[in-house]
């Protein structure tokens, strides 16, 4: 009997494709960094980027004269951060939407559970208060306009406030370096492309088809 190779594949392709979760649904999940168990990284599943916990990059953790951009010059080659990147309003905002946050409102009720999850894995950098309000706050490489009217130093604001019944990302401004709070880090990460499951999978089941048929066609020919 000849297996007809062409059909197999079809066939194995149109399964794995329905099995397959769709790209839009996306999931951010922990990693560790330095040490097994540390929890120090969140991976972005559908940018395939590492986010570098903010408790690593506080300003507290660092010289009372140390401000933004003298962390910033740790991302220089021999630095603590080598090999990250400083993120910007375009990299918060993908994160934020792979992490399932609507980063169009701060309505509680659409964005408070995806919120919690964010804050909790880049490491609450305010709070949480007796009313569990909590906070994430990470500077850009980016300025905004301020309420003064000229560029300001922009920074990602992950809430979220049952108090206020509000929750999601916020991208805000500090006037002046003596206001960024000094327990707020940078938003860090670093490129770690991966190999599709998909592919691996269909690459893994294509072989053993092959063979089978392979096979069969040389026994129907002898």
């Amino acid at each position: 009997m000849l297996v007809d190779f062409s059909r197999a594949t079809c066939l194995i392709f149109l399964v794995l494709l329905a099995l397959s979760p769709p790209c839009s649904w996306g999931a951010v999940i922990e990693r560790d960094w330095r040490a097994p168990g540390d929890g120090l990284l969140t991976y972005d599943t559908v940018n395939q980027r590492e986010w570098l916990d903010l408790s690593q990059t506080l300003r507290i953790n660092f010289p009372p004269n140390y401000r933004v951009e003298d962390v910033a010059l740790e991302l220089e080659p021999g630095g603590m951060f080598e090999g990250f990147t400083w993120a910007n309003i375009e990299d918060v905002t993908e994160f934020a939407q792979s992490a399932g946050i609507d980063t169009t409102t701060l309505d509680y009720s659409v964005n408070g559970a995806a919120a919690g999850i964010a804050v909790n894995l880049l490491s609450p950098t305010f709070g949480p208060t007796s009313v569990n309000n909590s906070y994430s706050v990470g500077f850009l490489n980016d300025t905004l306009p301020s309420s003064l009217g000229s560029p300001a130093p922009a920074y990602a604001l992950f809430a979220s406030l049952p108090s206020s019944a509000s929750a999601g990302l916020a991208l805000r401004t500090n006037v002046g370096d003596t206001a960024r709070p000094p327990n707020s880090g940078l938003m860090l990460y670093r490129n770690v492309p991966e190999p599709n499951a998909f592919a691996l999978l269909v690459v893994g089941l294509a072989g053993p088809v092959l063979v089978y048929g392979v096979s069969h066609r040389s026994g129907g020919e002898a």
